[in-house]
């Protein structure tokens, strides 16, 4: 399975919360052009990875600071690091 942005939606309608997912399939070069489209269709969402994976045998050592550079280049806030 491939890793997956997710991107948690504020409340929309009669919906306490949306979930929105975007599988990241190309992890070098990293498609940072892709990921900053998405996070433009939801500025307001709280952005989280998630893979099948353990933390320490995926690709999230290598695409989060990715990540986080395109959440600073479109004006996101970057938080902590689980």
């Amino acid at each position: 399975m491939a890793p997956v942005l997710t991107a948690y939606l504020p409340q929309l309608v009669d919906s306490p919360c949306m979930t929105s997912s975007c599988p990241v399939l190309q992890l070098a070069p990293f498609p940072f052009d892709l990921v900053m489209r998405e996070l433009r269709r939801y500025p307001n969402a709280e952005v989280m990875w998630c893979q099948e994976e353990p933390m320490n045998m995926g690709a999230y050592q290598h695409a989060a600071p990715r990540i986080e550079t395109c959440m600073r280049h479109e004006g996101r806030e970057v938080g902590e690091r689980a």
